[in-house]
């Protein structure tokens, strides 16, 4: 489909604190920065020329962030050459490794703690 382009919004609780966990983890660039009149942010992110936004949640406009709901059902896969630099950089930004990939056969997985819990 030419012309159609998917942009995942990441719905948190604290979106500024989730730039700063992504550019010490996985070397994003803050592009743009908005709030809105009730004061949730909106920022735009790229990961090597992936875009994405983290957005405050809005429970008044049904948007709300995996704390909230105790959980979701969306997984975000980052693919990269060095995995285990990348769970390095995460771990020293702050989260917690809850998958290792040594038993992996397929492919290399590992997953850090989600940042909103």
């Amino acid at each position: 489909m030419a012309g159609v382009e998917l942009t995942p919004f990441l719905t948190v609780k604290n979106a500024r604190g989730i730039v700063e966990f992504y550019k010490k983890a996985f070397g994003a660039t803050e592009v743009s920065r908005q709030s809105t009149p009730t004061g949730q942010f909106i920022i735009e992110m790229s990961i090597d020329g992936d875009r994405f936004f983290a957005v405050d949640e809005n429970p008044s406009a049904f948007n709300v962030s995996p704390a909230t709901l105790g959980g979701t059902s969306v997984r975000l896969s980052l693919i990269v050459a060095d995995p285990d630099a990348v769970a390095r950089r995460g771990r020293a930004a702050g989260r917690r490794l809850t998958h290792d990939a040594a038993g992996d056969c397929a492919r290399r997985l590992e997953a850090l703690e989600d940042f909103a819990r």
